[in-house]
């Protein structure tokens, strides 16, 4: 899943946003599917023009932490150019335009996806709100899902068709939501950077535990 395209750290400081460049500079250029191969045991991974990152988090940085427009990362990688919708393969030149494109893995039996609408007027404080909604291919009553942005600082302020799973508890960049009755998808609007796309995590709702086996029958009272 494409979480976003996000920038590097200034060229002049010599460093990276993403942990393991040296390790990373040294192997195979490689699309999204080796990178993700590669990274199996990290919950992200990057790619700037082909170059693969594993990463346990991302946007750590304030000038990497906000999210850029998805074409910025460029087109696909070589050998990517069929898959739809295009993955893009991130940039590594100019030096002042490295762009990262990140991706992770959500585990989500429901067929979660998130979908961003438009960006809407922006709050006194200069804040940035925009809405996005999540489509679901199959609705189960009771059911959780987890949004997670990572490091990227976005925050739900209004919530439809799903209920927030902790009334009192924190609206991101990590949150756990509660499905309804039937519907057809959650609606959100957000505080943050309207580029990033949360991980996704589906947990069915807990089943009753099957019933005990029954008690042996009484013996029969002896015979007068």
């Amino acid at each position: 899943v494409f979480v976003g395209c996000f920038p590097e750290l200034p060229p002049e400081r010599g460093e990276h946003d993403l942990p393991g460049w040296q390790q990373a500079v040294v192997q195979p250029r490689t699309g999204v599917a080796g990178c993700a191969a590669r990274c199996s045991h990290s919950p992200y991974f990057a790619l700037q023009a082909g170059i693969c990152q594993c990463a346990s988090s991302f946007g750590s940085t304030p000038n990497a932490a906000h999210p850029r427009d998805p074409a910025e990362c460029g087109g696909a990688c070589r050998g990517d150019e069929a898959l739809q919708p295009t993955r893009p393969c991130g940039v590594a030149e100019p030096l002042a335009r490295r762009r990262n494109a990140v991706y992770t893995r959500s585990r989500c039996s429901l067929g979660a996806r998130f979908v961003v609408d438009k960006e809407l007027d922006r709050e006194r404080t200069g804040l940035r709100q925009w809405m996005a909604h999540i489509v679901l291919d199959e609705w189960e009553e009771g059911a959780r899902l987890t949004l997670d942005w990572g490091d990227v600082p976005n925050s739900v302020y209004s919530l439809w068709n799903a209920n927030f799973a902790d009334k009192n508890g924190e609206r991101g960049p990590r949150l756990d939501l509660v499905l309804p009755k039937q519907a057809r998808e959650i609606g959100i609007k957000m505080r943050g950077q309207p580029y990033a796309v949360p991980r996704l995590h589906c947990l069915a709702k807990p089943r009753p535990p099957p019933p005990g086996p029954k008690p042996p029958p009484l013996p029969s009272p002896p015979s007068p």
